[in-house]
């Protein structure tokens, strides 16, 4: 069972808000938009070699699945273009995108002060990358930079054994940086990929019960190597953690809706940790069951939110669409399925 691939070239969809495809009354989220997040002061000073003065450069943070416009500045006659402001960044990898398109991705972490600069007359934009300031940053250049070697090593490998070779030896250059920088963003993001190594099964076990022995060890150790106090793995490209939490509900799980709940009070009292993550998890999985159309997931949604919203845990929503949300689950709690219907009284 493999996670989905760490690209730092996610290709970019959209800088606002996501916009949702229409869907039918019964299935439309009450929860319109991601959650507001958290604020507090930045400068990051990006210098671009021939670059024309004037040209605007946007600062993006991604969220799930999905970058999002944080700021812009334009280029001044130094080649210098300037994001700065008075609310503190959150921990996550951002895009600085520049005219074209083309774009490069940054660290934010701790530090939200320090300048980059860099060359256009490279495509590859770390090659001439030179960063002050931010040691961090400058270890995911040079993690950038093997990668764009190793990959075009495997491009222009013409065996399969030399393929093995390269990404064995990518294997263990990111085990040695998770090692080498355990407290770093980037190692937290590696390690959340990583499955679990699931053992040999006890061998009195009989063959039809070492699937299922294999299996249980696999969901009690899912969430293993993700640091529920790291808020930066929401910001990641092609939301990394989001797909990691998706797959788990979606694939690895049975759709059974006392299985689906039983796992998400599991995820819940994980977060609780970290209000990034708790903030994340609490809004997406709410949306998520809302909306979908799959029978029963209804009362998951109702399950969610009387856990989370109607018990004052969604600390970012205000009380309007908390009201709302509960309304709506309240009204489902006696229709979904499996629903204990009050006893009438005559």
């Amino acid at each position: 069972m493999k996670r989905i691939l760490f690209s730092l070239l996610v290709l970019l969809t959209s800088l606002s808000a996501c916009a949702n495809g229409k869907k039918s009354e019964d299935n439309k989220s009450t929860i319109q938009s991601s959650p507001t997040p958290f604020k507090a002061g930045y400068k990051i000073d990006v210098k671009i070699k021939n670059i024309t003065p004037g040209s605007d450069l946007i600062l993006a943070n991604y969220l799930g699945d999905k970058p999002y416009l944080r700021d812009s500045a334009k280029v001044n006659e130094k080649g210098i273009a300037t994001f700065s402001g008075k609310d503190t960044l959150e921990r996550g990898i951002y895009m600085v995108l520049l005219p074209g398109k083309s774009y490069f991705e940054i660290i934010v972490s701790n530090n939200n002060h320090f300048s980059i600069e860099t060359d256009t007359t490279t495509s590859d934009y770390y090659e001439k990358m030179v960063v002050t300031n931010s040691v961090e940053n400058q270890r995911f250049i040079e993690y950038n930079k093997y990668l764009q070697v190793k990959g075009k090593a495997m491009q222009t490998a013409t065996d399969q054994a030399a393929k093995q070779a390269i990404d064995k030896e990518v294997k263990e250059y990111k085990k040695n940086y998770i090692e080498t920088n355990p407290h770093d963003l980037l190692s937290n993001i590696l390690r959340m990929m990583e499955e679990p190594t699931i053992p040999d099964a006890p061998k009195d076990l009989k063959p039809e019960e070492v699937k299922k022995w294999q299996y249980n060890y696999y969901v009690a150790h899912y969430w293993d190597n993700v640091d529920f106090k790291e808020s930066g793995l929401v910001r990641t490209p092609g939301g990394i953690f989001q797909g990691i939490l998706d797959r788990f509900f979606d694939k690895v799980l049975s759709q059974d809706s006392d299985t689906l709940i039983k796992y998400i009070d599991n995820i819940l009292v994980k977060v609780e940790g970290d209000r990034e993550l708790q903030r994340f998890v609490i809004w997406h999985l709410t949306r998520k069951y809302e909306t979908s159309k799959v029978m029963c997931h209804d009362g998951v949604f109702a399950h969610i939110a009387k856990q989370t919203y109607c018990k004052g845990k969604a600390f970012w929503a205000d009380s309007a669409l908390t009201n709302k949300i509960c309304e709506k689950a309240e009204k489902i709690t006696y229709t979904a399925c499996k629903a204990k219907v009050p006893d009438l009284r005559l």
